[in-house]
């Protein structure tokens, strides 16, 4: 097994210095062993001893100036979740390239990062990242004196929109919907609050922004390690609910144009990606063409266009990966996922909520690739096809 995974971070690591070149491959490494085994437990301890503070959900409500829940939310698909909300802090600090927010005393609010049973990781994650990548700017946390720092750049009013990852699904899925909440907020204040963009930020997220009907003028690109906010305006956690969905389906659909022919079967291709390649990519393709598939790889493609390709999909295969996040913009699609030796439910869960068919398959794993069984996946995608003759 450890032979296996020297073989997979060996495989990973070179095509990242083939993709991003030979120090950003070393920068990530780096930042990958320090965040996932060496600082974690060190940074448990400091938030421990007080050396970090931070706010959960239950201290929310002695931070805020003022707390906005979501209105006429559906949470029905999970009843027990709490409606999303924003709060308006009076004063407080955010690091773009991290994505964290600190009130005006320089305590963590890691209650806007995720739901309180995963906050404590996702922050760990992220501070670890703001240690690694920028120990100026920890030393300044860890010794209380953020506000001593040249480079604070001052902001009136904004609200922050950091993804997790910097990655399109973490951006799509988990983040968007936030500018629903902060519209939401904008109706009951009849205030005017501008986003301000991770760094670095992709083409994609203005891109998103735009289809969304979000000016320019409200998009603010971080140019600071550090912003000053006098009245922050920040949101929940993103509640994963058929309501975010629809929601920017229909927002994006509508400023959509018809800017090609689009295949109505697709493969999602992987390689631009670091790993989950097809080892039998030539074979998976030769079978996929009998079908009329068509291979995209979707970083080539502009946003505007991979959603109205999912759309109009009748059936959409690949390997898992944040290719799949325009599933949200599918209608009446079936889709079928590869996987390896791990699988995640995510796209499952969001075709369920959107009432998609949805298959899983389980390939051979390759280290960290996968290899598909060409026959299996060909009987079903002649059960998909032979379903969609019969609805027509």
């Amino acid at each position: 097994m450890l032979k296996n995974a020297t073989k997979i971070t060996h495989r990973r690591f070179l095509r990242k210095v083939r993709r991003d070149g030979l120090k950003q491959g070393i920068i990530e490494s780096v930042e990958t062993v320090g965040r996932n085994f060496i600082l974690p437990a060190i940074l448990s301890d400091l938030i421990i001893y007080k050396n970090i503070q931070t706010y959960d959900v239950n201290d929310l409500n002695t931070v805020p100036e003022l707390v906005h829940q979501i209105d006429n939310y559906d949470v029905s698909y999970e009843p027990t979740h709490d409606l999303p909300f924003v709060v308006l802090l009076s004063g407080g600090y955010l690091t773009p390239d991290q994505g964290i927010i600190f009130d005006e005393d320089f305590a963590l609010i890691n209650a806007m990062l995720r739901p309180q049973k995963n906050a404590e990781s996702v922050l760990m994650n992220r501070l670890s990242r703001m240690a690694i990548i920028n120990p100026s700017l920890f030393r300044s946390l860890l010794n209380n004196s953020l506000f001593d720092r040249k480079d604070i750049k001052h902001l009136e009013i904004a609200a922050p929109l950091f993804p997790y990852y910097i990655n399109y699904y973490h951006w799509l899925v988990k983040t968007l919907p936030k500018v629903r909440y902060v519209q939401d907020f904008e109706d009951e204040t009849n205030w005017d609050v501008p986003f301000l963009l991770p760094r670095p930020a992709p083409s994609w997220m203005g891109e998103t922004l735009k289809l969304l009907g979000v000016p320019d003028n409200k998009i603010i690109y971080s140019e600071s390690d550090i912003y000053h906010v006098e009245k922050m305006v920040a949101t929940s956690w993103v509640a994963h609910s058929s309501d975010d969905y629809n929601w920017l389906k229909k927002k994006m659909l509508d400023t959509v144009h018809n800017v090609r022919q689009s295949p109505t079967n697709i493969l999602i291709s992987r390689r631009d990606a670091i790993d989950r390649h097809i080892t039998n990519r030539s074979e998976v393709v030769e079978m996929l063409s009998k079908y009329g598939f068509e291979e995209v790889v979707l970083s080539d493609i502009p946003v505007e266009e991979c959603i109205q390709m999912f759309n109009h999909a009748d059936i959409i295969v690949g390997a898992h990966g944040a290719g799949f996040a325009d599933v949200v913009f599918a209608e009446d699609a079936s889709v079928i996922e590869l996987y390896g030796s791990r699988y995640t439910n995510t796209y499952n869960n969001i075709s369920q909520r959107l009432g998609l068919d949805y298959t899983r398959i389980q390939c051979e794993p390759v280290y960290g690739d996968l290899m598909v069984d060409t026959d299996k996946l060909e009987a079903i995608i002649k059960d998909k096809m032979n379903k969609l003759t019969s609805r027509t």
